[in-house]
């Protein structure tokens, strides 16, 4: 995976200015609250306690968090990398 993920921005922030380079992160992480009706009862009923960490609130909501990773991997370059066999470089036909 890309070590630089989402602080890519930030990290490259100088070359980013200074060369005229556009460098965009690859992964994308969102922090957020999921309201689950079962969770909610699970509180009321005290079979889950709210430490509000994992479980935030006395409704129930928990914590989640979403990563979204961009495919811009040179695949056979991160094979080579990981010393892992050729079939991470295999190309596929189109789908239809």
């Amino acid at each position: 995976m890309d070590p630089y993920g989402h602080l890519a921005p930030w990290l490259f922030k100088e070359t980013m200015d200074n060369d005229d380079v556009e460098i965009r992160p690859t992964i994308a992480i969102t922090r957020a609250h999921m309201k689950v009706p079962e969770m909610e009862n699970s509180v009321k009923e005290g079979r889950i306690k709210v430490d509000g960490k994992i479980c935030v609130n006395e409704m129930g909501d928990i914590a989640v968090t979403k990563v979204a990773v961009e495919p811009v991997w040179y695949l056979p370059g991160v094979a080579e990398r990981f010393k892992i066999g050729r079939f991470l470089t295999r190309t596929f036909p189109p789908l239809d």
